[in-house]
């Protein structure tokens, strides 16, 4: 009721103090309210019986004869803290304070675990490569001390990302209709989260610079290793050195990143635009197939070739052509529009 009480607040604000108008805010104010009630009753959740609520309820003109004021309320409609014809159209929800600050806080404690399996999935064929670099360098390795040292670490490693990826994945489940379904968010819940947004984002680009640099520092060993005449030691090394900064750099982008990204979701900006969202529904058909398959190849590939320095190449391939795919499903549905 709070989100309606602050509505029926910005609805009379511009309207004289009288008795006359004081009575019909209250009679307003038991019909939004016994609305509502009725609505929770029969079985909407709470952000549907509000949309509900007021796009009956919210335009003040419409109602003024009803509530005795069509003398005193002649003019343009009241201002409105959110659009009132948004919420009319196929009873979008409306998402206040609480909902964006729950959903902003989930966000920011599954992004460690999110991090934390991705870091799991890229430094799991560390051991494995381990083993490689001792059976080539220094003796020769039983299969059974490859597949107990490096291969079971592996499986080990991936399995608890998974169940990292499912466990926390789940939490945010809830929210998945920000990113795919139009709202209205109200204007205390879009002002906090500007605010919000001012105080992470510096915090958030440090993060991502220290990311960047990182990613690229990762390279130097290999190429060291590349020009000398080093063993295969030393090149497994160098190897095991990339992938463990470019987990950390990963873990970094994610922490930093989700946050930011929760902020423009809840505040439909760029890529979660109204216009876009349509564009991802085609989008997120496609990407639980895609990445299953990237994964199915990757495993296949690695098992079969037992290249594991080599063939973690193929994600950030498959990142840059789930990037073109995204476009393109993109410039599809705006010729639909056309």
């Amino acid at each position: 009721m709070e989100v309606i009480t602050s509505y029926l607040e910005n609805l009379f604000l511009n309207l004289p103090k009288t008795p006359e108008v004081l009575r019909a805010k209250e009679e307003l104010a038991h019909m939004m309210e016994d609305k509502y009630n009725e609505l929770i009753t029969a079985g909407k959740k709470h952000n549907e019986a509000i949309g509900i609520v007021i796009s009956e309820f919210g335009d003040l003109e419409e109602l003024a004869d009803e509530l005795g004021l069509g003398a005193l309320y002649r003019g343009p409609k009241q201002a409105a803290p959110f659009s009132i014809d948004e919420s009319k159209e196929n009873n979008k929800r409306v998402v206040d304070l609480k909902t964006a600050e729950e959903y902003l806080f989930y966000t920011r404690s599954v992004s460690k675990w999110i991090a934390a399996g991705v870091m799991l999935c890229i430094c799991s064929p560390v051991f494995l490569l381990i083993c490689a670099g001792i059976d080539e360098q220094f003796m020769h390795l039983s299969d059974f001390t490859m597949i107990a040292a490096g291969v079971i670490p592996l499986l080990l490693m991936i399995a608890g990302a998974v169940f990292l990826f499912i466990y926390f994945g789940s939490r945010l489940e809830q929210y998945d209709y920000l990113k795919k379904e139009l709202f209205v968010l109200t204007p205390d819940a879009d002002q906090k989260l500007q605010q919000l947004e001012d105080e992470i984002r510096p915090k958030s680009t440090i993060g991502i610079a220290i990311g960047v640099v990182l990613c690229i520092t990762s390279v130097i060993p290999t190429l060291i290793v590349s020009c000398s005449s080093w063993g295969d030691a030393y090149a497994v090394l160098s190897v095991v050195y990339l992938l463990l900064l470019i987990s950390i750099a990963v873990a970094c982008f994610i922490i930093c990143g989700m946050p930011l990204e929760c902020i423009k979701i809840l505040r439909q900006k760029e890529k979660y635009e109204a216009s876009r969202k349509k564009g991802r529904k085609i989008i997120d058909s496609i990407a639980g197939i895609y990445w299953l398959l990237v994964t199915a190849v990757y495993l296949f590939w690695s098992f079969t070739s037992t290249s594991w320095g080599h063939t973690w190449i193929i994600w950030p391939v498959a990142g840059v052509a789930f990037g073109a795919i995204a476009i393109a499903c993109q410039a599809v549905e705006k010729c639909r529009e056309l």
